[in-house]
């Protein structure tokens, strides 16, 4: 149940949801049922100036994935909301790097939204850079119900938007700990090797390493007093 303050206006609901649901606006109610999840067009309906009460009564096993409640001047539909007859935003170039990064170059007078053509997935992002620096990080949304969408509110001349799949970040970042572990597994087997050799070098490095780590235990010990 949601309560909230209107103005005197024509208003739409338009929702995405699989299943059964009833929804109520004050003595207003439609009743849905579909099958697979669809995006569902509400009859407009005229809404006095005041307070309101939404209602959502779900079946137990229907999904309702998002819900919009706007003001419309005829009979639009979402899309037609998003719609503008000018262009805010003029795509210069854009290139794919990799399967998980894209880089588009834009020029913006107004916030506009760009939409990137692949699957939905929440887990992408697009990173702005103005000047060179990173300057907003926009999250992916649901874009006609099938692509994403993100909403950019910088505007300029050039604008770079790097477009990119989170979970690549992490998987690099894995790659690199690993690279490091293992150079450092290396690095150890052979400084092992030469030190059972009674080798010179391995005898001054862990000289080294030992006096290092008595000045580390000094320097606590000062901090500590």
């Amino acid at each position: 149940m949601f309560n909230f303050i209107l103005f005197s206006l024509i208003y739409k609901i338009t929702l995405r949801i699989n299943g059964g649901a009833i929804i109520k606006i004050d003595n207003i109610s439609y009743e849905i049922e579909t099958k697979n999840l669809t995006w569902i067009d509400l009859n407009p309906m005229y809404l006095e100036e005041g307070n309101h009460t939404l209602e959502i009564l779900a079946n137990d096993s229907a999904d309702i994935d998002v819900v919009w409640l706007y003001s419309v001047e005829r009979n639009e539909t979402l899309e037609d909301l998003f719609a503008s007859e000018e262009t805010p935003a003029e795509v210069l170039n854009y290139s794919k790097i990799n399967p998980t990064l894209w880089k588009v170059r834009v020029n913006a007078s107004k916030p506009f939204m760009l939409s990137f053509a692949e699957s939905y997935d929440p887990l992408w992002e697009a990173r702005v850079y103005k000047d060179g620096k990173k300057v907003e990080v926009a999250k992916s949304i649901q874009l006609y119900g099938v692509i994403n969408g993100f909403w950019i509110n910088t505007t300029g001349e050039n604008l770079e938007i790097v477009i990119r799949y989170t979970p690549q970040d992490w998987f690099e970042m894995g790659l690199v700990i690993s690279g490091i572990t293992f150079a450092f597994c290396i690095f150890y087997l052979i400084y092992d090797w030469r030190k059972s050799k009674g080798d010179i070098w391995a005898k001054r490095l862990e000289k080294s390493i030992n006096e290092k780590m008595r000045n580390l235990k000094l320097l606590r010990k000062m901090h500590n007093f």
